[in-house]
């Protein structure tokens, strides 16, 4: 990974054909963060949303509509949970997403030329790592509803018979968040450095593998082009990073003192969530280049 400072813009220099991509969830942080990143300089990006609005498809609309979708790659974002809202694994908190899916799945059959269906799913479908990063040939073991909803999304898509592409993705950070935003960490982590304030930490400490979205939006590109398909995929930075260890890089980063409250583990958060990234980059010819420290200091200068 590169040590030189980077910018967001950066990362989708190299020419490629545009792309239609239609972006579901638009409205929420990781479809902005595609349509902020990746609309300007290499696709045409049409959003998508449940509530639909002037300059936005309403996800009824298109999934009520007839004939070709008009599209080169159909990037699902569109989910009604994050892992702490989803709590514990339900019918109820899972039904919805799940059934959306399913509309998906008919839709893109009615296509005569059925777009790339890029799924985005989690990492923490797969659980605790077993002692090492978990690959895709890894049995999953979700945790909590969420995890456990992606895991019966991606089923439905793989034994569909289309063009599908799973992205399993490490928790990301340098989207737009604020106060009120549960996930997150490092963004909480940066923005209690900077405001004085103290950082609510989940449980005892952790490992995880966190990915910036200027290399998530590049690796996406990436996707889309090469129109990448058949079956799951994970997409990190490569590296784990103990939650000790990231409380220390903020504090050097930004030159303040972090005060961390230690509260309960919640049931659904996995405590080890480490990803091979392997397969991925071999299959794009991609590699994560944000490092840890120059995106804590890209968030801090966001956050300032």
């Amino acid at each position: 990974m590169s040590s030189s400072t980077a910018q967001p813009s950066s990362a989708v220099s190299e020419t490629a054909p545009s792309q239609r991509v239609l972006v579901t969830g638009g409205r929420g942080r990781v479809g902005t963060a595609i349509f902020e990143d990746l609309a300007a300089e290499t696709w045409s990006i049409t959003r998508c949303s449940r509530t639909g609005g002037e300059g936005w498809l309403a996800m009824d609309d298109v999934l009520s509509s007839f004939g070709s979708l008009d599209a080169d790659g159909i990037i699902h974002c569109a989910w009604s949970s994050v892992p702490a809202s989803a709590g514990v694994i339900n019918d109820q908190a899972i039904a919805e997403d799940v059934q959306l899916i399913q509309r998906w799945i008919a839709r893109l059959k009615a296509s005569p030329v059925p777009p790339l269906f890029v799924f985005i799913s989690s990492g923490a479908v797969y659980g605790a790592a077993p002692g090492r990063p978990s690959r895709e040939t890894d049995e999953a073991h979700p945790q909590g509803a969420y995890a456990a909803a992606k895991l019966a999304a991606e089923r439905l898509l793989l034994d569909s018979g289309l063009p599908v592409c799973i992205l399993r993705v490490a928790p990301l950070y340098g989207l737009n968040s604020d106060a009120k935003t549960k996930q997150g960490v490092i963004s909480h982590l940066v923005a209690a450095a900077l405001h004085g304030t103290a950082f609510s930490q989940w449980g005892e400490d952790s490992v995880k593998d966190y990915l910036h979205r200027v290399d998530f939006c590049e690796a996406l590109r990436r996707v889309v082009a090469q129109r990448l398909q058949g079956g799951i995929w994970s997409l990190g930075s490569g590296i784990a990073t103990h939650l000790t260890d990231l409380v220390k890089q903020v504090e050097a980063v930004t030159g303040c003192p972090i005060t961390v409250n230690v509260l309960e583990t919640p049931v659904w958060d996995v405590r080890d969530n480490r990803l091979d990234i392997t397969k991925l980059c071999a299959a794009i010819d991609w590699q994560p280049r944000i490092s840890l420290a120059e995106g804590i200091a890209l968030e801090a200068q966001r956050l300032s």
